[in-house]
């Protein structure tokens, strides 16, 4: 949590947004099918990615975009908490 997701490194990215999800579902929100396909996803790549070097990978990033869309309430059930 303290390395910023900046730029193009996909597993930063992924992991703010891997991370900010699992925290709204401890807090009870309820994932939308889409989502908790993401979070799965999400989770196994996250296991076999090492953070460095910094990466572009365009699957990590539309992972990390609709985890994304669901922290900000933009899809399920609103504005998480």
């Amino acid at each position: 949590m303290w390395t910023p997701p900046r730029g193009e490194n996909a597993y930063f990215v992924l992991a703010h947004q891997y991370m900010a999800a699992q925290l709204n579902l401890a807090r009870g929100v309820e994932a939308p099918t889409e989502v908790s396909h993401a979070l799965a996803e999400a989770e196994a790549w996250l296991a076999g990615a090492m953070p460095y070097p910094a990466r572009h990978d365009p699957v990590a990033l539309e992972l990390a975009a609709t985890l994304e869309r669901f922290n900000d309430g933009e899809i399920g059930p609103g504005a998480c908490p």
